[in-house]
C-alpha cells in the first residue's frame, strides 16, 4: 500500500515527519504530486492556516488535494492544534470536510 502526505512546511512538517516515520516500515510513503495517483491513501495535515494560500496560483495543497479528489483517493485529514476544518476552505475542496478526521 502507498500513502501521499499533503502538509504546509509552517505548521505542519512536525507531524508529517512523525508521520512517515511511523508508517514507513510498513508502506510506501511518498510527498512528490507526480504519485499521488499511485498511492490509495491522502494524508493531509489540516491547520489553522492551511488553506490560507489556496487562492495563489500554482499553491500545492489545494493542487495536492484536488489530485486527491479527483482520483477519488481515501483522504486522511489530520487536525492539529485545531478540532475543526477551518472556515475558510476553498469551493473545490469542500468535499473534504465530508472525510472523517483525526485530532
Amino acid at each position: 500500500m502507498s500513502v501521499f502526505i499533503s502538509y504546509r512546511r509552517d505548521g505542519g512538517k512536525p507531524v508529517a515527519k512523525s508521520i512517515y516515520q511511523s508508517l514507513c516500515d510498513e508502506y510506501n510513503i511518498f510527498r512528490d504530486t507526480e504519485r499521488i495517483e499511485n498511492c490509495s491513501d491522502f494524508i493531509v495535515i489540516i491547520t489553522e492556516t492551511v488553506f490560507d494560500r489556496c487562492t495563489e496560483p500554482n499553491d500545492w495543497i489545494f493542487h495536492e488535494a484536488q489530485i486527491a479528489l479527483r482520483e477519488n483517493k481515501n483522504i486522511i485529514p489530520i487536525f492539529v492544534g485545531i478540532q475543526k476544518f477551518p472556515s475558510n476552505v476553498p469551493e473545490p475542496l469542500k468535499e473534504i470536510c465530508r472525510y472523517n478526521s483525526i485530532l
